[in-house]
């Protein structure tokens, strides 16, 4: 009876290594699941929710035959699971299964991603994700994803491409190939703004890597200000010689900057200043036209850490009120 033990903890072991985690959280057991399937795709959704299903595949197929010359001509067919018993207002992509998942109850704040329909924002901006997975498959990041399967995949993609590239990409695909995105929402740029009217100028390694004492743009629109600039700079297909390269490794450090530079001339760091000029000198455009009532400064000194300071309101006696959190 004993020697059946080791083979027993090893089955279970077995079992477990070839189950898939799910890190969102669990389904209900009860949900019914049913999926629509085509030579790029397959969507698994709940009973009922045929409708967003199929309108997700027509996105999908439309982008795969129309919207690919910009990032790669590769496709990988992926899964795409359409949750809808979630509070979590997200989607995203991932390796290990290679797969995509929607979470289908929309933000509640219009302001942060516009008027435009949520799971077709979502179809858009993630289905771009699986795209650049798909051209990463080349190089040293292919023969990564052959002897070590999709963990090897992943890690190898994470090391040559920053995700400020991965997530502005997929934003500037979101604002071209819809009606709305968030780079037509004023919104999205609030951070920029607040440095131009500062006067601050971070290097690029603070605003690749974030800070805890300085207010920072998040890598969305770092990366979509940069995207842009590189495209309307060097053409729409600059940035799918550039993925290319990069996951190739043909140079070892540094591939993705070393790839920029040699199809743009201009290195991460070169390109991520020229993006901010550009973006500083339609600001100041903007300001020069319209009479803009001049900030007023409320706090003595700046903090040592990030701190918002949300809704204010002055009272006429001086005193101050608003929502702090840092």
């Amino acid at each position: 009876m004993k020697k059946l033990w080791l083979p027993l903890l090893f089955s279970i072991f077995w079992i477990c290594a070839k189950a898939q985690y799910v890190a969102e959280g669990a389904n209900s057991p009860k949900i019914k699941w049913q999926k629509i399937e085509n030579d790029k795709s397959e969507i698994i959704f709940p009973k009922g929710l045929s409708s967003y299903a199929y309108k997700i595949g027509e996105i999908v197929d439309f982008i795969d035959k129309n919207e690919r010359n910009t990032i790669g001509k590769k496709n990988l067919k992926t899964k795409i699971i359409l949750n809808a018993q979630s509070y979590n207002s997200n989607g995203f992509v991932t390796v290990a299964p290679f797969r995509s998942e929607f979470f289908a109850l929309p933000i509640q704040d219009w302001s942060v991603m516009g008027p435009v329909n949520w799971l077709n924002l979502l179809a858009i901006h993630e289905y771009r994700h699986v795209l650049q997975y798909s051209n990463t498959t080349v190089g040293f990041t292919g023969l990564a994803k052959i002897i070590t399967g999709n963990t090897g995949w992943g890690a190898a993609q994470n090391l040559s491409i920053p995700n400020w590239f991965s997530e502005g990409d997929a934003v500037l695909a979101e604002t071209l190939e819809s009606g709305s995105g968030r780079g037509r929402n004023a919104n999205f740029f609030l951070e920029q703004r607040a440095q131009f009217l500062a006067n601050k100028k971070y290097t690029y390694q603070k605003a690749r890597n974030d800070s805890y004492r300085s207010n920072m743009p998040s890598h969305y629109p770092l990366g979509y200000s940069i995207n842009l600039y590189a495209r309307e700079k060097f053409g729409p297909e600059v940035w799918k010689n550039v993925l290319h390269d990069a996951s190739t490794y043909y140079w070892p450090f540094y591939p993705f900057s070393h790839a920029l530079k040699k199809h743009s001339g201009l290195s991460s760091r070169k390109i991520y200043k020229a993006a901010y000029q550009a973006d500083r000198e339609i600001f100041n455009e903007l300001v020069s036209k319209n009479n803009l009532q001049k900030p007023e400064i409320i706090l003595e000194k700046e903090p040592r850490k990030v701190t918002y300071y949300r809704w204010p309101f002055i009272q006429e006696n001086g005193n101050q009120y608003y929502l702090k959190s840092s």
